[in-house]
């Protein structure tokens, strides 16, 4: 067998940032997290970066998360919904325009029509669109590329499951799935999810409790919780509670944090 052949390749995930709607530590908070040590426990709005060429939502820490990466292979744009913290940054994509090639947007209709209303001075041309049905597989290079509906707010929200010989499922906002939506991040390498609170769901968000069950009815193979809220715990204390629901399979997500799904 030749060098080449016997290579080991691998889908690379990098947490680009956990946090939910605002950062951690937050202004003018001196709770348990916001005066945390850990670095850990220092969190952006979830965003995440697939390899180095697809990234997923662009909230509003967007420059600071991709500033210092080298940005010559990004290439794709996927928005999950059109919250503020998840759509704030295209402002800054969209500047990124003018000294290289144009980000290709690959969205469903309704999250381009919520990018609208929501950022109406965007100028969407400095994009290049690719709008897509849920729950319709969209090929782009080496990925397959399909978003499927979550229940989270009234705004149309979607999870995003990506394809590259190892199956990823990405839903940092999500209350529940529906039934068409759970055949289709059933038996994954890595399920990223929603972990909002501890015990009790928050409006449109699903606790880590209820994220536990979730993952172990999908059969996820891991399990990483992003999207932290400020009324949980520090990470380190966070991480050895969700062991104790889960085992070792479950974990909590941090910023920067690298995961290499392996083939």
């Amino acid at each position: 067998m030749s060098p080449k052949a016997s290579e080991k390749r691998a889908m690379k995930v990098t947490f680009l940032g956990t946090s939910s709607g605002w950062p951690h530590p937050r202004l003018s908070c001196f709770c348990e997290m916001c005066t945390s040590k850990d670095k850990k426990d220092t969190r952006k709005r979830s965003q995440l970066l697939i390899n180095k060429d697809l990234l997923i939502d662009a909230g509003p820490d967007t420059y600071q998360t991709l500033y210092s990466r080298d940005l010559s292979s990004l290439q794709y744009l996927c928005i999950t919904h059109a919250h503020p913290d998840h759509i704030l940054g295209l402002h800054d994509l969209r500047e990124m325009s003018r000294f290289r090639r144009k980000l290709t947007l690959i969205v469903p209709l309704e999250v381009l029509n919520g990018i609208k209303m929501g950022l109406p001075n965007v100028a969407l041309d400095a994009f290049r669109l690719e709008v897509i049905k849920p729950l319709q597989p969209f090929r782009v290079q080496n990925y397959q590329i399909t978003y499927f509906p979550v229940h989270h707010t009234r705004t149309p929200a979607f999870g995003v499951k990506i394809k590259e010989r190892k199956l990823i499922a990405y839903m940092p906002d999500v209350a529940s799935l529906p039934g068409k939506s759970t055949k289709i991040v059933r038996d994954l390498h890595l399920l990223i999810m929603d972990a909002s609170t501890i015990k009790r769901s928050a409006f449109g968000h699903q606790s880590l409790e209820e994220g536990v069950l979730l993952g172990k009815k999908l059969n996820a193979k891991r399990t990483y919780f992003t999207h932290i809220g400020h009324a949980t715990l520090p990470h380190e204390n966070l991480e050895s509670y969700v062991y104790s629901l889960g085992g070792s399979s479950f974990h909590i997500a941090y910023d920067n944090l690298e995961l290499a799904l392996v083939w």
